[in-house]
């Protein structure tokens, strides 16, 4: 079963470490399309470095009729989170998320 927060499986995500990415999209890929026909987008997200060398089963897998979006090493390194700025709190003032949350 996919996780779905809208009752619709058309996006898949998946983390890999694999060395053999391009067998592991593949045979992803295929499991899929037998359990899940609904999938249309894969997200494949690794820690291995992918780069242009991808650009070869996307356009394979979009002749089977799914839309690959490949997050390899570079993405995930280079790709700092967006800067968190906390609201400025008066001095004495309770943190709100935590106001009461364990008491």
């Amino acid at each position: 079963m996919l996780f779905s927060s809208t009752g619709v499986n058309n996006v898949a995500l998946q983390y890999s470490v694999s060395d053999n990415w391009e067998d592991k999209i593949s045979r992803t890929l295929r499991r899929l399309g037998e359990k899940f026909p609904d999938v249309q987008i894969v997200i494949y997200m690794t820690n291995q470095i992918i780069g242009a060398k991808g650009d070869e089963i996307r356009t394979k897998v979009l002749s089977k009729g799914f839309a690959l979006d490949i997050r390899d090493r570079n993405v995930i390194v280079h790709s700092p989170p967006p800067p968190i700025k906390p609201k400025p709190r008066e001095e004495g003032e309770e943190h709100p998320d935590l106001d009461g949350a364990f008491l």
